[in-house]
């Protein structure tokens, strides 16, 4: 009896797992985890280019829902890390937030476990960042645009819809290769 009790628990606890989110089982940042490499090419509407090594390191912390989200830049004396947090905000709803342990938080948007996306602006500037994940690479993306360079448009010429639009500044991209 207590072995039929037993195996009846275990059976409700994997449900109870699997159908945690609405019917939808759960998901783990899994194949995120680990060291990430590749070169960062950064390009300029003024057409400067420039090459740096990036790193990603994500890795899992003593809390659940939160990661470590850690970004290197350079080498050697120049480099530059920046030790974030990953927070689970509402993961069926792919809500995250990306803590840069000083107060700063940025919303992260999380598609299918495969895409993080985050869209901010600082010191004038509008930033949207890419992070996707295919097999054995992570594909980064930020652009940046000066809210100072604004062109402004009205539909038809009557003022009823005010397009404002933001030349790019900026394009960075890196292909990171799993360690």
């Amino acid at each position: 009896m207590k072995t039929i009790f037993k195996i009846l628990l275990i059976i409700f606890l994997i449900q109870n797992i699997c159908n945690a989110q609405g019917g939808k089982p759960v998901k783990l940042l899994g194949d995120w985890f680990g060291e990430w490499k590749g070169i960062l090419q950064i390009n300029n509407s003024n057409g400067n280019k420039n090459i740096i090594e990036m790193e990603l390191k994500i890795t899992e912390t003593d809390t659940a829902g939160v990661w470590l989200w850690e970004i290197s830049y350079g080498e050697g004396e120049k480099k530059e890390v920046r030790k974030y947090l990953l927070r689970k905000v509402d993961s069926e709803k792919g809500q995250y937030e990306l803590d840069e342990r000083n107060s700063i938080l940025l919303d992260f948007y999380c598609e299918d476990y495969k895409s993080f996306y985050s869209s901010f602006k600082i010191d004038g500037n509008i930033i949207n960042s890419e992070y996707h994940l295919t097999e054995g690479e992570i594909k980064y993306r930020l652009i940046s645009s000066s809210e100072k360079l604004v062109n402004i448009s009205t539909e038809n010429g009557n003022g009823s819809k005010i397009m404002y639009s933001y030349p790019v500044e900026v394009i960075q991209q890196a292909t990171l290769i799993k360690k």
